[in-house]
């Protein structure tokens, strides 16, 4: 059995809509393995530690609770989920 979060459930606490354009991430968690689902993907970033902004500092309607930074690029902010917060979610499910 794979647990599913959706992260726009967990991120801007509201019901999001399933569709067929939601991808899912597989992702090890700890020592779970669980399925992340997302809007879309488009690409891999390489980001150094010193680009990580953190939470408290980010403009956002976001969970600051599940966030662990972000990064400010030239055209839009990326938000760094926390894994562990996510594998104690996993936990509970």
């Amino acid at each position: 059995t794979l647990t599913a979060i959706h992260l726009g459930d967990v991120l801007l606490g509201e019901q999001v809509k399933y569709d067929t354009s939601n991808r899912v991430l597989i992702s090890r968690l700890g020592d779970l393995k669980a399925g992340l689902i997302v809007d879309s993907a488009e690409e891999i970033l390489r980001i150094t530690d010193e680009k990580i902004n953190p939470p408290d500092s980010a403009s956002t309607p976001l969970n600051r609770d599940f966030l662990e930074g972000y990064i400010a690029l030239e055209e839009r902010n990326i938000y760094l989920v926390s894994t562990e917060k996510l594998q104690n979610l996993v936990r509970v499910s």
